[in-house]
C-alpha cells in the first residue's frame, strides 16, 4: 500500500502513543498531503458519549524524491479502420460544397438584424458579398469555435 502513495511513508512523531494503545478495530484511510507537518485527530466512539476518546496526532510527510512515472495511453489502430462517411450517421447529411455554404449564409441573412447597425444600402450589399465569398471559412470557423467551447 505504501508503495502506491504519492509521497513517501509519513513518519509519525508520536509513534510511541500509537503503539501503546490497543484496539480491536483499526480503520485506515488514504490521503494525499503536501510535504510538511500535519496535525489530525483520531476519534474513538464506543457506545456512550462519555466513552468518547479523541487523540491528536502529527505526521510529517517528506517531499517525493522518486521521479513521477508518466503514463501514456496506447491506442491500437486496427487494420482497415478507415472512416467511411456513407456507412455512418453522416450519410444523410449534405456534402460540403459552395451551394450548401451559400444556402446557410442566405438563411442566416433572413434572420439577422444587421440593418440596425448598417444603415447604408451599399455597405449592406458589400457585407453580404463578403460573407458569401467567405462562407466556407465562416462555417468551418463556427464549427471550430463550437468545438472549443
Amino acid at each position: 500500500m505504501t508503495r502506491l502513495l504519492k509521497y513517501r511513508k509519513p513518519g509519525l512523531i508520536n509513534l510511541f502513543e500509537l503503539q501503546t494503545q490497543t484496539s480491536d478495530d483499526v480503520w485506515v484511510t488514504a490521503a494525499f498531503v503536501q510535504p510538511g507537518t500535519h496535525t489530525y485527530i483520531v476519534s474513538d466512539y464506543r457506545g456512550l458519549p462519555q466513552n468518547h476518546h479523541a487523540n491528536v496526532h502529527e505526521c510529517r510527510a517528506e517531499p517525493r524524491v522518486e521521479p513521477i512515472m508518466t503514463y501514456e495511453r496506447v491506442t491500437k489502430i486496427r487494420k482497415g479502420d478507415i472512416f467511411n462517411r456513407w456507412k455512418t450517421i453522416f450519410a444523410q447529411w449534405p456534402s460540403e460544397n459552395e451551394a450548401v455554404f451559400r444556402q446557410c449564409i442566405e438563411h442566416d441573412i433572413k434572420l439577422w438584424k444587421v440593418t440596425r447597425l448598417i444603415k447604408d444600402a451599399d455597405d449592406y450589399a458589400d457585407t453580404i458579398k463578403i460573407l458569401l465569398k467567405h462562407a466556407k471559412l465562416l462555417v468551418h470557423l463556427f464549427i471550430y469555435l463550437a468545438c472549443k467551447s
